[in-house]
């Protein structure tokens, strides 16, 4: 017999806020960032709509939090289906808070859920179907009251245009808030406000920011490839952007190569995509999503799009100095041996400590190996990132082997670790090597990197590290031309 859901109900005061958060994804500070973001304050009534931890940096804090926050009375907390409390890092008192979550928080105007529903009939419910409603809002009956949901990211809902800010549907009374957050590179943290009947909402996002110099018209026709209708196939190949066509339209357009993998059955797909191009006046900030020499890809008011940044197009980042070009903003080279006591200083500030010293050995044995490749991250000159790979020929097994990816903090979610990732598969696809392997912590929001990258976990080794923790063996398979 399956599970009904757990109903709670909460009455929102007339006059008052509800600020709606979902799928915090263990981003902790940037929760903490949205709440003074929405200027969150005791009059509020907030809600959390599940998916508060697992795929982020800061899983078990951000459960902590938010079992102190739901101690409050204007606080409420619904249960999502990556909010599971059998993680071996949970006390029995967060185990067992998680697990009394409700699944459904019914109000006089609105419901609250993370996935989904199947009718107006909240007693009919069953947990399994609250936490996960793949694509609820195209598959949603008209509802009486407003349902407010996350879990599936609003940019699978778009097909022209690719946004990541809440979709109100007036006609299905649905709300869906998920900015992809985590899930995506291009995500954001949203806050949806309900007050007085009206609706708003603020976003916030790890993004660097930049400002426009010139500038740039809107494209017209657009696509946006959502995740049920991923399939492509590759019409030109490149080192960091390719052109493909979208099976369902026909459409061919450039993406950045990191978008592509190959399923299983051999589809190649594609997600995120968009050939849109962002309007933009001389002096409009911007989000950074990813840069090439003569383009980025950025983000504004939640809208992804391109920027041309060649010819009379140029931008200026905040974290730079002036003048600085954005094609030579991030700069990957070959290490040398004089760059490794700088690379292992870095590799200690993560650590804190190395008492075997086993990384500058391996540096030192392997830096001249003609089967180790390792290469340096630079931002506008300064040593920012490493990361180092191993050509694996034992028992005439060969497959690149990735060792380490390390990024200062302060340059982190920059797509430096990206860019390391990607300066290695093309490397490892020179040498010929079709298979690349890595072990990570199972609770590193590296996880989701390497998947964008068609990494896929194939195993779990139990307390892998020194410290007791666990790793997932990871693998990627790519097809190299004869």
């Amino acid at each position: 017999m399956s599970d009904l859901a757990k109903i709670k109900r909460v009455d929102i005061p007339k006059g008052a806020r509800a600020i709606c958060v979902s799928d915090i994804h263990g981003e902790l500070d940037l929760f903490k960032k949205l709440l003074c973001k929405a200027k969150f304050d005791a009059s509020d009534v907030l809600i959390l709509l599940g998916d508060l931890y697992s795929k982020g940096s800061q899983s078990h804090e951000t459960v902590k939090f938010c079992m102190e926050l739901s101690e409050k009375p204007n606080v409420h907390v619904l249960k999502g289906n990556c909010d599971w409390s059998g993680e071996s890092y949970l006390s029995a008192r967060e185990a067992q808070w998680l697990g009394d979550l409700p699944h459904i928080i019914d109000s006089d105007d609105f419901v609250f859920v993370h996935a989904g529903l199947t009718s107006n009939n909240l007693q009919d419910q069953q947990s399994a179907t609250c936490m996960k409603h793949d694509n609820f809002m195209e598959l949603a009956p008209v509802f009486d009251k407003w349902v407010v949901t996350g879990h599936w990211p609003v940019n699978n809902y778009c097909h022209e245009i690719h946004c990541c800010n809440p979709i109100v549907n007036e006609k299905k009374r649905v709300i869906a808030i998920d900015g992809g957050n985590v899930l995506n590179f291009s995500g954001q943290l949203n806050a949806f406000i309900i007050e007085d009947g009206r609706f708003s909402h603020v976003h916030v996002d790890n993004l660097p920011t930049m400002v426009v110099s010139e500038s740039q018209e809107e494209s017209g026709g657009s696509i946006s490839v959502a995740y049920l209708d991923r399939f492509v196939e590759i019409a030109e190949d490149g080192e960091q952007l390719c052109r493909i066509r979208h099976l369902q339209t026909g459409k061919i357009l450039t993406v950045p190569k990191s978008l592509i993998w190959e399923e299983g059955d051999g589809n190649i797909c594609c997600v995120s995509a968009t050939d849109y191009h962002l309007p933009c006046a001389a002096g409009d900030s911007v989000s950074l999503v990813q840069a090439f020499p003569d383009r980025i890809l950025a983000k504004a008011n939640g809208v992804l799009g391109w920027i041309n940044t060649g010819g009379a197009l140029g931008l200026q980042s905040t974290a730079l100095p002036r003048g600085k070009n954005m094609s030579e903003t991030l700069r990957i080279e070959k290490m040398t041996r004089g760059e490794i006591d700088a690379a292992y200083a870095l590799y200690l500030s993560d650590v804190d400590d190395d008492p075997e010293r086993y990384l500058i050995n391996w540096f030192n044995e392997t830096i001249d190996d003609p089967y180790g490749y390792f290469f340096a991250a630079y931002w506008g000159g300064e040593f920012v990132g490493w990361c180092g790979m191993y050509h694996q020929t034992a028992f005439a097994t060969h497959y690149c082997k990735i060792g380490n990816i390390v990024v200062k903090k302060d340059f982190r979610r920059k797509g430096i670790g990206r860019a390391l990732m990607l300066k290695m598969l093309g490397t490892a696809e020179k040498l010929g090597l079709d298979r690349t392997k890595l072990e990570v912590d199972t609770e590193n929001g590296a996880v989701r990197l390497y998947e964008s990258l068609g990494f896929q976990i194939e195993e779990t080794e139990e307390r892998f590290y020194d410290d007791g923790s666990d790793a997932y063996i990871m693998w990627r398979y790519s097809t190299i031309a004869e």
